[in-house]
């Protein structure tokens, strides 16, 4: 495959007023060259001006990214580019963000790219197809290690400036090979600066070692195309006049047409200056510690390696130390070829211009790769299952989540705000984890049999017709959890208007897990095809005297959904019964498309409740506790029970663990809902509590019963026999929670809306 040529540029940063070191960053206009052409012409200036220079990086978490290139406001909350405004996403789905030193646009949903860009520092599997790839990272990763590590404030803002001094575009050029030194010099750059390369003299032919045909020197090179932050962003070129009053620097610094340095260049003056000459070291033993483990670590790399194209000083010894999480070498920056050494055993990997596998812990790109020092991603590279979240995951997002109050509120299981593995128990003080409800006077709310007042009651007896426009829904004293269901006793502590369009037997969305409904014929209404437009058509019902059917000011309005039961269950998710080509994040994503919505409508203030513990309930149970047979939902259930009980609770965990990690990733990174506040409340933890600890929440007279349930019938519903004391149950009948247990979560809604439940998590924008 011929090599694609890639350009290089290159960000010279600053931390307060100190020079800090270079990142030098290959474009991959091959596969995104729209958004590559986009951070290109801001590195040189070229375009109407607009330039990276004395752009902030405005975001640093470590372990997970920094972010920057603000052109416009130098807050994160500028769109400009090169197009004029925001453009769209591009070739999302080309590779994977699999390595540390991915250069990706930012945005803040789809379609919304501009300046703003954010390096990795670990792979971010959980931002695969979200963000354009727009090139990686070939030089300065020790660089961007310091920038990892500077102090931020709450908002994970630097507390001193980081700024891109300057920018500008590398050239290509290939030089002829040094001449070999005799044995006893030492090499010119000295032991001061390990032999490090100047990266603007490294080029492409050189390090792919495949040397280009000769051809003239061109009168000016693209590296004099830099931006200087003395000239506020503008572009310059350096005249002959210039270059002599002025040399460059030894990262500027031009070669001489036979590809090596003038003896008279300021750099190699410099380097004589800060190296003993080598006449000194003639029969001389060196006696210096610093020089002896240079000279050792020298003499060793290409022994370690075995390839003699590595006989040559990079300097950065730190790249050459084993990870301390790992006992092997495993390196980022190379694609796997014969001089990856397998690790425990694994098979080497073929690859196509850099394109990396998935496996054998290797992170990083390829491109220019041949004499690249290979870099080490300090972390593991483990794949995510569907049930099971990776450490790199969890140190990636746990410093969005860690400061917040810990989800779940307890591990394992024990009273709320216990330790757990995620954090402390507590809410701390941060500008993204506020919750701004000042008054709360409506609860919208979404939803199935969980929260349903008397919706699919209506479509039964109305032959399938939905309910007009402004139907008010009518409380019921006979709902799934045999008396009112949650709201209404939200309702009733708080006297908030409520507007209730959940619909028994819903899912988020029937173009991924459809249900049929017979008594309807027709499938039971969704969130996405009913209960959301039925919202939007109410909130923009006007009466003729002028006044709104809704009560809705943003500020005081808050929008809940508790959606999943029917999704994960039978018939569904569970059974393999979905829509082909959809599956558990397809539905998580169907969540926050509706919640687009109602953000798009005015709604500022989200409660997200997360999924039950469906594995404890009767229907889902553990044979011998509680687990049911063939009943009055799951007639035909049929095969082990405990093994559905287990599948069940792989999907619960599996789907509370994306909410627990997504939820701070749009809100806070992504930036898509601005200005919104959101609670995500861990329902699923409460009810575990209540599991496990009934006699703190269940008040019958009865013994307490948290594996049976109140309402017993026959596998076709028939022949209900119901327990006098329903307060004694965790559960009313096979599928559905009690009243006592619904009264629980609304109090604790309660305190969720007044922002000091330890069961939810806020995050801000």
């Amino acid at each position: 495959m011929a090599n694609v040529h890639r350009p290089r540029v290159f960000l010279d940063v600053n931390i307060g007023q100190q020079p800090t070191g270079r990142l030098t960053i290959e474009l991959f206009t091959d596969k995104t060259p729209r958004t590559a052409e986009n951070f290109h012409q801001l590195c040189t200036g070229e375009h109407d001006g607009l330039s990276y220079a004395k752009a902030p990086f405005h975001r640093v978490i470590d372990e997970f990214m920094i972010q920057g290139g603000d052109i416009a406001n130098g807050d994160g909350t500028g769109t400009k580019s090169i197009y004029g405004g925001e453009f769209e996403d591009e070739n999302l789905g080309w590779r994977d963000m699999d390595a540390a030193g991915l250069v990706c646009s930012a945005n803040r949903g789809k379609d919304t790219n501009g300046s703003q860009f954010f390096l990795t520092l670990e792979p971010c599997p959980h931002l695969n197809g979200k963000h354009t790839i727009l090139g990686q990272l070939v030089s300065g990763h020790d660089t961007l290690e310091k920038l990892s590590k500077v102090e931020v404030d709450n908002n994970d803002r630097p507390l001193e400036p980081v700024l891109i001094a300057r920018c500008g575009e590398l050239e290509k050029r290939s030089k002829k090979a040094a001449a070999p030194q005799p044995e006893h010099v030492v090499n010119e750059s000295g032991a001061g600066s390990r032999g490090r390369r100047q990266k603007s003299d490294a080029s492409d032919d050189e390090m792919t070692g495949s040397p280009a045909p000769p051809r003239p020197r061109p009168s000016r090179r693209k590296s004099d195309n830099l931006i200087d932050e003395g000239l506020r962003g503008r572009p310059r070129q350096r005249s002959k006049s210039q270059s002599k009053s002025r040399p460059l620097s030894a990262t500027e610094e031009e070669a001489t047409s036979d590809g090596t340095h003038s003896p008279h260049s300021p750099a190699e003056k410099h380097r004589r200056k800060r190296s003993p000459s080598p006449s000194r070291h003639v029969g001389e033993k060196r006696t210096d510690y610093a020089d002896a483990q240079y000279e050792r670590r020298r003499r060793s790399l290409p022994n370690q390696y075995g390839d003699e194209r590595y006989n040559r000083n990079y300097g950065d010894e730190a790249r050459y130390k084993p990870s301390p999480r790992r006992n092997d070498y495993e390196y980022a920056g190379r694609r796997g070829e014969d001089r990856y050494r397998p690790s425990h055993g694994r098979p080497r990997y073929e690859n196509d211009a850099g394109r990396l596998d998935d496996g054998g812990g290797r992170l990083g790109g390829g491109g220019y790769d041949e004499h690249e020092p290979p870099v080490m991603f300090k972390g593991r590279g483990v794949m995510i299952t569907v049930s099971m979240l990776s450490k790199s995951i969890l140190n990636s997002l746990a410093l969005l989540v860690g400061s917040a109050a810990a989800w779940p509120p307890s591990y394992p299981h024990s009273p709320p705000g216990g330790p757990g593995p995620y954090g402390p128990g507590s809410c701390a003080a941060s500008s993204h984890h506020q919750w701004r409800l000042a008054n709360f006077t409506s609860l919208v709310v979404f939803g199935d049999s969980y929260t349903d007042d008397s919706r699919l009651g209506y479509f039964i007896n109305n032959h399938g017709a939905a309910p007009p426009v402004g139907y008010n829904d009518p409380v019921s004293y006979h709902a799934a959890d045999g008396g009112r269901v949650w709201v209404e006793y939200v309702k009733q502590y708080t006297g908030a208007n409520l507007y209730n369009y959940a619909v028994s037997g819903a899912v988020c969305s029937n173009e991924i897990t459809p249900r049929w409904f017979s008594a309807i014929n027709a499938p039971f209404p969704d969130i996405a095809g009913y209960e959301l437009p039925a919202y939007l058509n109410d909130s923009a019902l006007v009466y003729a005297n002028g006044t709104k059917f809704m009560t809705d000011p943003p500020d005081a309005t808050v929008y809940a959904m508790w959606i999943g039961t029917n999704d994960l269950g039978y018939s569904a998710l569970i059974q393999d019964e979905q829509v082909a080509g959809t599956n558990l994040t397809t539905y998580v994503d169907c969540v926050y498309d509706q919640l687009d919505r109602v953000y798009a409508n005015g709604g500022r203030f989200f409660v997200l409740l997360n999924v039950a513990p469906l594995n404890l309930a009767p229907e889902y149970g553990i044979a011998g506790q509680g687990g049911a047979g063939p009943n009055q939902y799951w007639e035909d259930k049929s095969g082990n029970i405990s093994e559905i009980s287990g599948r069940m609770l792989e999907e619960v965990v599996s789907a509370n663990a994306i909410y627990q990690y997504r939820t701070p990733y749009e809100v806070v990174l992504a930036n898509r809902y601005p200005g919104a506040d959101f609670a995500l409340y861990n329902v699923h933890d409460l009810m575990q509590n209540i599991h496990d600890n009934p006699s703190a929440y269940l008040n019958g007279t009865a013994p307490l019963n948290v594996t049976g349930h109140v309402n017993v019938c026959n596998a076709t519903g028939g022949a209900c026999v119901a327990n006098t004391s329903p307060d004694s149950f965790m559960w009313y009948d096979e599928l559905h929670p009690s009243e006592q247990t619904e009264r629980i979560i609304a109090q604790t809604f309660v305190d969720v809306v007044k922002g000091v439940s330890a069961y939810a998590t806020y995050w801000s924008s």
